[in-house]
């Protein structure tokens, strides 16, 4: 048992788990953001999302961020000091829309 303590593992981190940030994340960027992305790892103070289009990745990088690092902060969670968008890696990303072209071959 004391060594489980002194011993991290990998679903261990300061913030308590990325489960954590996720079940938090909807109320810190809002629903249709929320839809978009999902937060995928968290290590030294580093989370890393997952965007579905990339215009929207590059807008959350440059202007967001900080402003997100504070809403994390302040719910709880002052271990995150930046955030990292990147494109891809949701389950439905590729399902079509922004970004996106559906051509008909026929």
């Amino acid at each position: 048992m004391v060594l489980k303590e002194l011993v991290p593992t990998r679903s261990k981190d300061p913030l308590g788990g990325i489960q954590q940030i996720r079940g938090i994340w909807e109320q810190v960027v809002g629903q249709e953001i929320g839809k978009l992305t999902q937060p995928q790892r968290y290590k030294g103070g580093v989370l890393i999302v997952a965007v579905q289009a990339a215009p929207l990745a590059a807008e959350l990088q440059s202007f967001d961020e900080r402003m997100l690092v504070e809403r994390l902060a302040g719910m709880g969670l002052e271990g995150v000091h930046s955030i990292r968008f990147q494109t891809g890696g949701l389950p439905d990303a590729a399902a079509g829309g922004e970004g996106c072209e559906n051509i008909d071959q026929r």
